[in-house]
């Protein structure tokens, strides 16, 4: 009686050994297939196009002798966009890296 309640207990110990070691393998393999469903979801996250950005920026208009020495002494458009100033509207495409200028207005206006 004794033997047989030896090999009974034996019995349970490796039967429950065994249901631990099938626990640990199927928790193993839950974990990577969560990494692999969370690196795949990073993947389409980052796959899809982001908006455009609208900003504004400013260029301060600066004074007759630089604009002059930037347009070599002559009164034309570069003169008068540099005494203005520049204030441009500017789209970004965060996809491509691209700004494009989407409107340009002086910020004051001199005379020549």
């Amino acid at each position: 009686m004794k033997l047989v309640l030896q090999i009974a207990l034996g019995a349970f110990i490796a039967l429950a050994a065994m249901n631990i070691i099938e626990y640990l393998i199927v928790r193993y393999q839950v974990e990577i297939a969560i990494e692999s469903l969370n690196a795949s979801m990073k993947e389409v996250a980052e796959s899809i196009p982001k908006p455009l950005q609208r900003h504004t920026r400013v260029i301060s208009p600066r004074s007759k002798p630089d604009c002059l020495l930037e347009s070599g002494n002559v009164y034309n458009e570069t003169y008068l966009t540099c005494r203005q100033g520049q204030k441009l509207t500017i789209e970004f495409n965060p996809n491509t890296g691209k700004e494009r200028v989407l409107r340009s207005e002086p910020v004051i206006r001199h005379t020549l």
